[in-house]
């Protein structure tokens, strides 16, 4: 995916399947982007979430829905079986869990490059009914201009209860 002049990654660079749409999840999560020597703190309630059985789909979405514009937006995205109460790396998919911050809209986040780091999952249920997930996260990545990037989340949370 490329937007202008940049090369950016996303989920449509992999042989994975797309992303779906969620309405109705809901969250919460408070970000903060290190970026030399500065931190600047994100917080939303505007999410797509989902678990199914080989995946599990987490999206944050930091600005107003126009319903088209792009926004800034975390993502994280775990081809797997439904993850479990524990420790996962976060490095390029599948192999990995699959950590951006860009930007995008739900089902369409693209970013300056993969992010390498670590999930935390605190909590969760993949249940139908009643899908969530707590924990924490951190990863590293290089912005377009080959600056590092670090984004933590020292705890986040989304339901999916439809």
């Amino acid at each position: 995916m490329a937007t202008g002049n940049r090369k950016q990654v996303s989920l449509s660079d992999t042989k994975l399947e797309r992303v779906s749409v969620v309405e109705g999840a809901e969250g919460y999560i408070k970000l903060d982007i290190h970026k030399s020597g500065d931190v600047q703190t994100l917080k939303s309630k505007w999410f797509n979430f989902y678990i199914e059985k080989g995946r599990t789909i987490f999206e944050a979405f930091f600005g107003e829905d126009n319903g088209e514009d792009s926004v800034p937006a975390v993502a994280l995205w775990a081809y797997r079986p439904p993850l479990d109460v524990g420790s996962y790396e976060i490095d390029r998919p599948p192999e990995k869990i699959a950590g951006l911050f860009g930007t995008g809209r739900p089902g369409a986040v693209g970013a300056a490059g993969w992010g390498k780091g670590i999930l935390i999952v605190d909590e969760t249920s993949s249940q139908l009914d009643n899908q969530f997930i707590k924990g924490s996260f951190e990863f590293i990545y290089k912005d377009y201009d080959g600056v590092m990037v670090k984004v933590v989340a020292e705890e986040f949370w989304a339901k999916n209860s439809e």
